[in-house]
């Protein structure tokens, strides 16, 4: 929940292979994944520090991101497609 409250925020994040949405963040540029060891998680934090405009960039997508895809209605509007979905499968059985 962090990573998405941070993108919430405006900010572009770093995250490990490990965390659910990792792919996602980084297919929308909203944030960097490296490998959960020191060296890299330094590495990724360095160039986005020493690159401003690239960390501005990557924090508007990832607000835009939570907004597409991790709001309160864009949760709600898959959930209900999701429902939609299980109520048709089982009609059809």
């Amino acid at each position: 929940i962090a990573v998405v409250e941070a993108m919430a925020a405006g900010l572009p994040v770093i995250v490990t292979p490990e965390v659910g949405i990792a792919r996602e963040i980084v297919r929308a540029g909203a944030g960097l994944m490296v490998a959960g060891e020191g060296a890299r998680f330094a590495q990724a934090m360095r160039a986005l520090v020493e690159h401003p405009a690239r960390r501005q960039e990557m924090g508007a997508r990832a607000r835009e991101l939570v907004r597409a895809k991790f709001s309160i209605e864009a949760m709600t509007t898959d959930l209900i497609a999701l429902y939609e979905r299980a109520i048709r499968e089982a009609g059809a059985r």
